[in-house]
């Protein structure tokens, strides 16, 4: 049985969606921050009986 694929082809770029190429890595792991600090956030607050209290 031939089972042969052909090579995966990267999707054509347009040069006006490259203006903000200095801030993509830094800009991503804040978000993905953010998103993990939601999730453990949620997490705490759904197996708790009560909400972190502050430290003041």
């Amino acid at each position: 049985m031939n089972v042969q694929m052909s090579p995966l082809q990267t999707p054509p770029v347009r040069d006006d969606d490259r203006d903000d190429t200095g801030s993509g890595r830094g800009r991503t792991y804040v978000i993905g921050a953010l998103a993990l600090l939601l999730a453990l956030g949620g997490f705490w607050y759904f197996t708790h009986k009560s909400p972190p209290r502050s430290g003041a």
